[in-house]
């Protein structure tokens, strides 16, 4: 799993535990048109940048067989502007994944971890 990773040039391990088998990966800010979706305020989609976080667990559920887990959340901030233009509020917004990064990293790991 942790060459599988390497050989991603943005992503970088925050810890892992081998006997859980799990990593947890640093938090990266990515675009949102390529990665999530944040919806709209209004009518206007949200667009720009968004922070993924993500957790890859494995566990071995048979001799031959074994479960790969990707977790991945995103979010945005949006500021709220009175008429003048002044922000009055920033908000953390929620973002649903497009699911492209898991299919990305779900793919070198299958790659890695195949005989």
């Amino acid at each position: 799993m942790l060459r599988a990773l390497d050989a991603m040039s943005n992503e970088k391990v925050k810890n892992h535990s081998r006997q859980a088998g799990k990593l947890v990966l640093e938090p990266v800010t990515v675009s949102m048109k390529a990665y999530a979706y944040c919806g709209k305020i209004g009518k206007v989609p949200l667009q720009g940048q968004a922070l993924r976080k993500a957790t890859v667990s494995v566990k071995a559920r048979a001799p031959q067989e074994t479960a790969v887990e990707i977790c991945c959340s995103y979010s945005t901030t949006h500021a709220w502007k009175n008429r003048y233009g002044e922000v009055v509020r920033i908000e953390t917004v929620p973002c649903n994944s497009s699911g492209k990064f898991e299919q990305e990293l779900y793919g070198r790991l299958i790659r890695y971890m195949s005989p």
